[in-house]
C-alpha cells in the first residue's frame, strides 16, 4: 500500500480519538495533530496523534510507519512529571 500525504493540522477535538500511535485517547478539547492522506486502494484517510507522540516520527522513514506495531508508548510531554 502506498500512503499520499496531504496535510497535517494541529487542531482542538471536538470528541474524543484515539491516538493511531499510542492508543490512548485524544480527549475532547485537547490539541491533537490531524494528518489527511490518501491510501491506496483505501482512499481519503485521517489521522489523530498526540502532538507529543508525531513528534517522535518526524524521523521515521516508510519502513518504520509500516512495522509500527502495538507497543509505540506515548511520550512524557514537557509540562508532565
Amino acid at each position: 500500500m502506498s500512503w499520499t500525504h496531504l496535510e497535517d493540522k494541529t487542531v482542538t477535538a471536538r470528541k474524543e480519538h484515539r491516538c493511531l500511535l499510542c492508543n490512548e485517547p485524544i480527549p475532547k478539547g485537547s490539541q491533537y495533530v490531524r494528518r489527511t492522506g490518501i491510501e491506496s486502494g483505501e482512499g481519503h484517510a485521517t489521522l489523530h496523534m498526540h502532538p507529543e507522540c508525531e513528534e517522535v516520527t518526524d524521523y521515521w522513514d516508510d519502513q518504520d510507519w509500516e512495522c509500527l506495531s502495538g507497543d509505540f508508548e506515548r511520550p512524557k510531554a514537557d509540562t508532565e512529571n
